[in-house]
């Protein structure tokens, strides 16, 4: 199979499609409107959709691993089955139909990057083992127990 850049150009010849290389995150994300991850691998933690959300890109995003989790799950205009070009191409006709203006700004991004924090997700895991552990001794959590776990307790 040939995986070169020339046999992407061969398909995209004719339409608005520019191949640019390797391009630093940063300038590459102020000069997009919206950005596709097609990601067959199903990547837990997709970096690539935080730093988009960071720079206030909205994300279309294949619904595998955890990017779906971050566009959410009942945002069918932003997801897509993956591997499917053509679930794809409709998303992005939406997209295209809906027009610039209406694209969701870094606003929309705010609530997944605050629960995506290091300090959030580490609160998140310790109220996962404070249920777990209450479960196990058949009582009620105690919310305030879990964030004493990490002191010792």
């Amino acid at each position: 199979m040939d995986d070169s850049i020339e046999r992407f150009k061969a398909k995209a010849e004719g339409l608005p499609i520019e191949f640019v290389g390797w391009v630093d995150p940063k300038d590459f994300l102020t000069e997009i409107d919206v950005l596709v991850v097609p990601s067959f691998w199903a990547e837990p933690s997709p970096r690539t959709v935080y730093e988009a959300y960071a720079m206030g890109v909205p994300v279309i995003g294949a619904d595998s691993g955890g990017i779906p989790e971050l566009i959410g799950e009942g945002n069918a205009d932003w997801l897509f089955r993956a591997g499917d070009a053509p679930d794809l191409a409709a998303r992005i006709r939406t997209v295209l139909a809906n027009g610039r203006l209406n694209l969701p700004d870094e606003r929309a991004f705010q609530h997944v990057l605050r629960e995506s924090t290091s300090e959030r997700v580490a609160e998140k895991y310790l109220d996962l083992y404070a249920e777990l552990l209450a479960e196990r001794r058949g009582t009620a959590p105690d919310p305030s127990a879990a964030h004493g776990l990490h002191h010792g307790a």
